[in-house]
């Protein structure tokens, strides 16, 4: 299969984070600046309609945005297609390091990984869907 760029909507394309080819650091189109190396990865859904939902929780105290409360990012993978997954034991991981996420790369095409501390995973999605949630777990608006 062909490697895509994938479409990635709800960043802001103007924003100077948004000029790498990465999703561990990106702003959204509503200003707020996430830097996930920083986040838990909270929930992972696969779903059977080939749809990937992760839901990340970004405790950092600047996160870029005038409001300094926490975070809650949902990321959402259309059409995924799982090319690798490894999942690691929670054996030597304390309890505060679980799901801490080292990694949310991107090629550039439609090919993704994503690395936490239990979690290696490699995918295609040829679309992004990008969320701030606020505290109560609604969009943001």
């Amino acid at each position: 299969m062909e490697a895509r760029r994938a479409e990635i909507t709800g960043l802001d394309p103007d924003h100077p984070l948004n000029t790498d080819l990465s999703l561990d650091e990106f702003a959204t189109e509503d200003g707020w600046e996430v830097h996930l190396h920083d986040a838990s990865l909270e929930s992972f859904e696969w779903n059977v309609d080939a749809r990937l939902v992760t839901t990340f929780r970004y405790e950092a105290p600047w996160n870029g945005h005038p409001d300094d409360r926490a975070l809650t990012v949902r990321l959402t993978f259309g059409s995924v297609q799982i090319l690798q997954a490894d999942s690691e034991a929670n054996e030597g991981v304390p309890v505060d390091k679980r799901g801490e996420v080292s990694e949310l790369g991107w090629t550039g095409t439609d090919v993704f990984t994503l690395d936490t501390s239990e979690l290696s995973l490699v995918f295609r999605s040829p679309q992004v869907d990008v969320t701030v949630l606020d505290d109560r777990g609604s969009d943001e608006t």
